[in-house]
């Protein structure tokens, strides 16, 4: 097929102009003569493109985050950057929120950079980006993924990016709140209210029911260990009152800079970030029904240097302890004077301990011994006396037989005599000599033979051979030994009754009054055999048992450096409001861990600690009776092998705790409980692993192996009164 020719010849439209633009055309000027573009037009076009430029350099705002190297089109306008919304516009984009994915529960960190400063979250989406200028993480975030509500972690304030304003609605309160919550005196007055028509259960997102404070905490790895002790302390009333009330964020920094006090206080951090994780588990606005520790177990990590961490399993007790010391000094405690924060003054208490040295009683005998060796050596250094004394081959009873020499007191054993000098004859000389009434010769009648000489005595009758065991004098005691030895010196003597005493000797038991945070209590060995009727597969004891080592007669015996002490222990009044005992259930040795299964046995009510105070007022038995408020258990879980016939096979920690629940009393218990003093309802227990919060029956408490328990003293009496007192007035009227 041919190409098609063009209507009309190129060279006859030579002539003619092209027209004019359409955007010249449309403004009415004729700016376009004949093809040429006038000299004045083209002056004012680059005029208009220089001022452009320097006026987009001008309207850059001071102290955002471009960098002066970054290189940048010069024709590109900036985006226009807006200090409040458009009118009518106050909502927009906060539509796009997505309150199912907001969990405010992990560390701060950028998502990009890692850093935790000026850190923002997406609410879209919930991830963490940091800063809002116009080359920050969270600015390309807006531009890239079309989200565009932010809140600033540290302050709590809405921004809408890439506009850059802030936006102030109500609406967005509950986020707020969800984020950092903030409580009054009267939210946690509330928190111990028995619930009724007008203390309504809490609900999540989904619908689901649960109490503010018995929420599950979740297990990232192995920190099922720090989730059993954030959640009993977190049920202590005066620590946990003192965190929700208290404000850490403005004492540890000022808009997102450390104070100086921060500074001085390393451990500043670590109590902000407790303090956050206790209001989100008593949040009665939560989001879900559950919490991560994530942000806590980062700051732990940094503190204890990787000492615990959420990737091992460590041991509750260890962890309390230097967590409670840390929180002391977080809160500016001082490590001398007593009692100067709230963890000391709700769980230290004063215990005397009396230690005496065993050492002194060995190092006595030692002495004497010594004595009595030098004595011996000068009686032997005094002549015959002294090796009459130290005779042990004594004279056989031989009428006429001389004794023998005394044998030297280096020698160590019996040297037989010489050759020639007597002793037993040859072996060649002995004869059989014939039975009496018997001749030597048949037919002849001989009278019996003269008795033969005793085999080891010489001709001249002496012994030759040692004599029997039972004929040895018995070893001379201290009295015969004195006796036989010549005097001593009155010098000598003297000492060596002085060094033989070892009751002189013994030194005075030392006192010593030293505070406590927690008391440890131990467990008596478990049987090796089982009895007849097959009980004591489990051993159990019962609390007050293992208490009576704080008594104050009750002698422990503990290995230290210098050798054995015995040391006696005694509780000291007043009591803390609060105690912590420990029960020792494991020990190690050389190669494994072993658990000590024993079931201790208590009551939840009602523990006098009386008999274990010195000098406690029988009168008052409200100052020295404890209710159990947390129990951490011990739970063994085999860790490899599902077949339960394997003894071989490892055996895992796990950890859960059981807590009371004030709040869940009945209302039919309100009268019984006015009429008998505060803490006479009866209350309900639940307990709380990883993420599951369950019910459970006060009197199943101790068939756990119980490893930690916090005791709370009773109120007294006497706050009951007002409730009291206008049921008299009703009476009389």
């Amino acid at each position: 097929m041919a190409k098609r020719r063009a209507p009309e010849d190129l060279d006859a439209m030579e002539g003619v102009t092209s027209p004019a633009p359409k955007k010249h055309r449309s403004e009415g000027h004729e700016l376009f003569l004949n093809g040429q573009i006038h000299d004045e037009v083209e002056r004012e076009a680059a005029d208009t493109s220089e001022a452009r430029h320097w006026a987009s350099k001008e309207k850059e705002p001071e102290g955002s985050d471009l960098g002066e190297d970054d290189s940048e089109d010069e024709t590109a306008v900036p985006a226009i950057r807006q200090a409040a919304p458009t009118a009518g516009y106050d909502d927009l984009y906060l539509d796009t929120i997505n309150r199912q994915v907001l969990d405010f529960d992990f560390e701060k960190l950028c998502s990009v950079s890692l850093s935790n400063i000026n850190v923002y979250a997406c609410l879209v989406c919930g991830r963490y980006y940091q800063g809002r200028g116009l080359k920050s993480h969270a600015y390309f975030h807006a531009l890239d993924e079309d989200h565009h509500v932010f809140i600033n972690m540290q302050t709590q304030r809405v921004y809408v990016l890439p506009e850059g304003y802030e936006v102030l609605s109500r609406s967005l309160d509950d986020i707020k709140f969800v984020a950092d919550p903030r409580y009054t005196r009267s939210d946690v007055a509330r928190l111990d209210q028995r619930r009724n028509a007008t203390n309504r259960p809490c609900y999540t997102l989904t619908g689901k029911p649960y109490a503010p404070g018995y929420v599950g905490m979740n297990n990232i790895k192995e920190n099922d260990y720090l989730n059993v002790v954030v959640q009993a302390l977190a049920h202590v009333p005066p620590l946990r009152n003192f965190l929700l009330l208290d404000d850490f964020v403005t004492k540890t920094a000022t808009l997102g800079k450390p104070n100086a006090k921060s500074l001085d206080n390393p451990n500043a951090e670590l109590v902000k970030r407790f303090g956050l994780l206790v209001r989100k588990i008593w949040n009665p606005r939560a989001f879900k029904a559950h919490v991560s520790p994530h942000e806590l177990l980062q700051e732990v990590a940094l503190r204890s240097n990787k000492r615990f961490t959420l990737t091992a399993q460590a041991d509750p007790v260890d962890f309390l302890t230097w967590f409670l010391n840390h929180l002391h000094l977080g809160l500016g405690g001082s490590r001398t004077r007593p009692g100067s924060s709230i963890v000391q003054r709700v769980f230290q208490g004063k215990l005397r301990v009396e230690t005496e040295k065993l050492a002194a009683v060995g190092v006595a005998a030692a002495a004497a011994a010594a004595a009595a060796a030098a004595a011996e050596q000068s009686a032997m250094s005094n002549g015959v006396g002294a090796a009459d004394s130290m005779m042990v081959d004594t004279p056989l009873p031989v009428g006429g037989m001389p004794t023998l020499l005394p044998i030297p007191p280096n020698s160590s054993q019996h040297h037989p005599p010489p050759p020639g000098t007597g002793g037993p004859p040859p072996f060649s000389s002995f004869a059989q000599p014939p039975p009496p009434g018997v001749s030597s010769a048949p037919g002849m009648f001989t009278p019996p033979p003269p008795p033969a000489r005793p085999p080891g005595l010489n001709g001249t009758g002496t012994s030759t051979l040692p004599p029997p065991p039972s004929s040895l004098p018995p070893p001379p005691t201290s009295s015969s030994f004195f006796a036989a030895t010549p005097p001593v010196e009155p010098q000598q003597h003297e000492k060596a009754s002085v060094l033989a005493t070892p009751s002189t000797h013994l030194p005075k038991p030392t006192v010593e009054i030293n505070r406590f945070l927690l008391l440890t209590l131990d467990l008596p060995p478990p049987p090796l055999f089982q009895d007849e009727q097959e009980r004591n597969i489990i051993p159990q004891v019962p609390l007050t048992t293992l208490l009576s080592k704080y008594d104050g007669e009750s002698a422990h015996i503990a290995h230290v450096d210098h050798g054995d002490v015995r040391r006696r222990f005694q509780l000291q009044g007043p009591l803390p409001p609060y105690l912590v005992l420990h029960m020792k259930r494991f020990t190690a040795n050389k190669f494994i861990t072993e658990r000590n299964p024993t079931i201790v046995t208590f009551d939840p009510r009602g523990l006098d600690m009386r008999p274990y105070v010195e000098g406690a007022d029988s009168n008052r038995a409200d100052e020295y009776t404890y209710d159990l408020v947390a129990n951490v258990v011990h739970e063994a879980v085999r860790a490899r092998g599902d077949d339960v016939a394997v003894d071989s096979a490892e055996e895992r920690r796990t950890w859960k705790v059981q807590l009371r629940d004030r709040s869940a009393a009945t209302a039919a218990n309100d009268e019984k409980s006015a009429l008998a003093g505060a803490g006479a309802g009866e209350d309900k227990w639940v307990v709380a692993q990883d993420l599951f919060v369950e019910p459970v029956a006060g009197e199943l408490l101790y068939l756990a192996e119980s490893y930690i328990q916090i005791w709370e003293r009773r109120r007294q009496a006497s706050s009951s009164k007002p409730q009291v007192q206008p049921r008299k007035a009703q009476s009389k009227s």
